[in-house]
């Protein structure tokens, strides 16, 4: 079972997946066996399911001396930018990234 964040942090926005070219791009609430469970984007193909990629759109540090629920944070926003060559991504702390869609890699904007 896929798990959110839980109930010792404030629920992040519901930041629904977005599509092109049959494609879907939406975030991953909570990567399994990872250290670094948020800021992931996951591309599937949506006429067979299959996953095209799995990319870590942002990284943080994990401080192991507090609770890690409320040192993770997740999307606000999610859309291509004007031109449809890009995945525009800002997340809980008002950062910026543009995420190429075909290979996921991410840019920092700001």
């Amino acid at each position: 079972m896929v798990k959110g964040p839980s109930l010792s942090r404030r629920p992040p926005r519901v930041v629904g997946p977005i599509e092109k070219d049959g494609v879907r791009y939406e975030q991953v609430m909570d990567m399994p066996d990872i250290e670094n469970r948020t800021g992931w984007l996951r591309a599937t193909h949506i006429s067979s399911g299959e996953t095209l990629w799995n990319k870590q759109v942002y990284r943080y540090d994990i401080d192991s001396r507090m609770e890690r629920d409320v040192q993770e944070f997740y999307f606000r926003s999610m859309s291509f930018d004007p031109t449809g060559k890009s995945i525009l991504i800002e997340n809980e702390r008002g950062e910026r990234y543009s995420v190429d869609p075909v290979s996921g890699e991410s840019t920092v904007l700001d």
